[in-house]
């Protein structure tokens, strides 16, 4: 008999917030993945802050859901994102 707090692979783990991406989004993301970065290198003229952008934006995204149906309004959804996440770590 299994521990019933251990969770099996095939349930939704309750502590996973993440919601399910279009593949539109995700192609998007990962096509255009050294551009982001060297978009932010350029913003922020530091790539190690750059990387930091970059991951906490990706993992907005990947938390976001947000369902859009090609990779053309993908890509300037996620470049507007990218401007408020870059945005918001100038901020702090």
């Amino acid at each position: 008999m299994s521990d019933p707090k251990e969770i099996q692979p095939d349930e939704p783990n309750p502590q996973d917030d993440r919601r399910p991406v279009t593949p539109a989004l995700e192609l998007a993301l990962n096509a255009h993945y050294s551009d982001f970065q060297n978009y932010l290198i350029r913003r922020v003229g530091d790539r190690t802050t750059a990387e930091d952008i970059l991951q906490t934006f990706c993992i907005r995204v990947m938390r976001s859901g947000t369902q859009l149906r090609d990779e053309g309004s993908a890509i300037g959804w996620l470049y507007t994102c990218l401007l408020y996440t870059s945005d918001a770590a100038d901020e702090e």
